[in-house]
């Protein structure tokens, strides 16, 4: 792929690494299903952003899925790294489910199942797998769904929960929890 990266169609299926070659550079994954991350995303240096955005037809359960592997963007900015699942707008139910996401210092962790601009009510969990964090240092993580009963994290557990390093967590969930 040629820097910047950008990926658009149908379900996506990240098996290779990703990285961008050049500081600065971004990574933008476009869906119309689902995405499943199955190998590490990697940006450096300002304006090294990593936009996902899954079932952007916001009809069906279509979501995002991060295996066991590190979304490293370099970025300082509030949008380093944004993961949004379902259109806004219609009734997308799709969920994210996350592993291990870092940012450089400063940098923004946004994750809303409720549409780009949190008006899909209908959006699912938000989900993390077990000892993975959510890691910004100095920035902020923002976590939202949709207001139906679904909710951030799985219990009321360690293992259940979202896990975060930050300064600040806004986090907005539906009547889950």
């Amino acid at each position: 792929f040629a820097d910047p990266i950008t990926i658009t169609g149908g379900p996506i299926t990240v098996a290779a690494a990703l990285a961008t070659s050049t500081a600065g550079d971004s990574i933008t994954l476009t869906s119309t299903g689902a995405i499943a991350i199955n190998n590490t995303l990697t940006t450096t240096g300002a304006g090294g952003t990593i936009t996902i955005n899954a079932n952007t037809v916001g009809a069906d359960a279509d979501g995002f899925t991060q295996g066991n592997f590190t979304i490293t963007s370099g970025d300082p900015s509030a949008t380093a790294v944004v993961i949004t699942v379902n259109t806004a707008g219609v009734a997308g139910t799709g969920a994210a489910q996350v592993d291990d996401i870092i940012t450089g210092a400063g940098g923004g962790i946004t994750i809303r199942t409720a549409g780009a601009d949190n008006s899909v009510t209908m959006g699912g969990s938000i989900t993390q797998t077990d000892t993975a964090v959510l890691s910004t240092a100095t920035g902020t993580v923002t976590l939202r769904t949709g207001t139906g009963a679904v909710g951030i994290g799985t219990a009321q557990t360690a293992a259940g929960n979202v896990n975060t390093a930050a300064a600040a967590v806004v986090a907005t969930a539906g009547t889950g929890g």
